[in-house]
């Protein structure tokens, strides 16, 4: 970073002042080529444009609206404002095999074989490492490709799993493994990176409470190899790999990429260091909520609400995992206190949880167990309905659960339902639901499983 000239005292401008008159003159006269009146001249010359060009440079490096370059960062970062650097982008990738559609199985075609009757087998080499599955992902073999006795045959190892091409859509994919690190290409030449390794056909899944259609999809994260805007690439511009593997039909990004940004220009970081104190003076629910985690690390959720006494404000605060004692909300409520800006009055309260209980009669896949199924669909019903993210006095709509309970793995079919307290559960503007407990009733063989859930994070 460029520094301004050091700042002198008076004792050693003065000393400065006395060195050149010295260096200018070489013979004491008063007028003259080197004389002392012209060495005057020009040691007091060189002082006055030694402070002009220190006035400058202080103009620069103290006032906002002056500072240019490092200067200006520097400023800034005074003032609470850092210059945003570069950031990479990311993008959602999806990979898809080469596959086959099995149009009939020949079991025991040779001793220890079964034959796949493909509709086209040019796809696949002997030696090639195939998944059998059927369209619903619940049965799966996978096998090496031992012999082709015709173009459109694959034979394989005897299949564990018993399948219906007729009826089940069985496919026959290519298996092969991308490595983290492999690079994918965009059309306008930026190149990702997986960001963990992919192997096709297999459950890759990578979001909270995937389906088991969507965790069927072969897909990872990829970041942007290169930092900036540019990595912000549309949907469907990611469109093959760097080095072209066999058995990788195709590559792309469903949705854009996002969070690529290049370095902040000066007049944005200008215009926020200017800003900065009005934005920090500002008691946003964000900051209510940082300040009341500060004085209590159990604050999960904070809200400020309209109060009825004149100069007070209501604090609203969520446990995460009971309630507030009476002196820790006392306590909470004079460390928010004694930081508002505002000079206000904090009355800290407990936040009430609305309870919700789901019932469920179901019907259960062949192989699960009904267990399997209460675990799966609490863990995704706990997800969705999330003390941490849900909107204060947000409803929650009773079909949106029971899509969550239709789509969990091990469930064949909801038969009824029941959501207490009401179907569709109406939450207070200052409360927040709470997911406690799940009942499941196996329509098949009587036997339920229910227990109430204590969350806390």
């Amino acid at each position: 970073m460029t520094t301004p000239p050091v700042i002198k005292t008076r004792l050693e401008l003065f000393q400065d002042w006395i060195r050149r008159v010295v260096t200018y003159t070489d013979r004491v006269t008063w007028f003259g080529t080197n004389s002392i009146v012209g060495a005057w001249g020009r040691a007091t010359a060189t002082l006055t444009e030694s402070t002009h060009q220190l006035y400058g440079a202080l103009l620069r490096r103290i006032l906002l609206s002056a500072a240019t370059g490092d200067w200006l960062v520097a400023v800034a970062r005074e003032r609470g404002a850092n210059q945003r650097s570069t950031t990479t982008a990311g993008a959602f990738v999806v990979v898809q095999p080469v596959y086959a559609n099995v149009a009939s199985i020949t079991i025991a075609a040779a001793p220890g074989f079964d034959d796949l009757n493909v509709d086209d087998g040019t796809l696949f080499l002997v030696g090639d490492e195939v998944r059998v599955r059927n369209g619903a992902g619940t049965v799966t073999d996978v096998r090496l490709i031992a012999l082709k006795p015709t173009a459109n045959t694959i034979r394989v190892a005897t299949l564990i799993g018993a399948y219906t091409p007729a009826t089940d859509d069985v496919d026959v994919l290519f298996r092969i493994s991308l490595a983290e690190g492999d690079l994918v290409r965009a059309t306008n030449g930026t190149t990702f990176a997986l960001t963990e390794p992919v192997t096709t056909s297999d459950h890759n899944a990578v979001l909270d409470g995937e389906s088991t259609s969507l965790a069927l999809a072969d897909k990872a994260w990829a970041e942007a190899t290169t930092r900036g805007s540019s990595g912000n690439v549309e949907a469907l511009t990611i469109n093959r790999l760097s080095t072209p593997v066999r058995g990788i039909r195709a590559v792309y990004n469903p949705g854009p990429a996002t969070g690529g940004g290049d370095t902040e220009p000066d007049y944005e970081l200008r215009y926020r260091a200017a800003n900065w104190p009005e934005k920090v003076a500002q008691e946003t629910e964000a900051a209510l909520q940082a300040l009341a985690h500060a004085a209590d690390e159990d604050v999960l959720r904070a809200k400020n609400a309209t109060s009825t006494v004149v100069g007070t404000m209501r604090l609203f605060v969520a446990h995460r995992g009971g309630a507030f004692s009476a002196s820790q909300l006392e306590a909470i409520q004079t460390f928010v206190e004694d930081r508002l800006r505002t000079g206000l009055t904090v009355e800290a309260i407990n936040a009430t949880l609305t309870s919700l209980w789901v019932e469920a009669e179901i019907t259960v896949d062949n192989g699960a167990s009904l267990e399997g199924c209460w675990r799966a669909a609490a863990s995704r019903l706990a997800d969705y309905v999330d003390r941490r993210t849900w909107e204060w006095g947000g409803t929650v709509n009773a079909a949106d659960l029971l899509v969550l309970v239709r789509q969990t793995t091990g469930i064949a079919s909801v038969d009824s339902s029941t959501f207490l307290p009401a179907a569709d559960l109406p939450v207070g503007a200052d409360s927040l639901p709470a997911f406690v407990g799940l009942t499941l009733r196996d329509s098949t063989t009587g036997k339920t499983f229910n227990a109430a859930l204590a969350q806390s994070w």
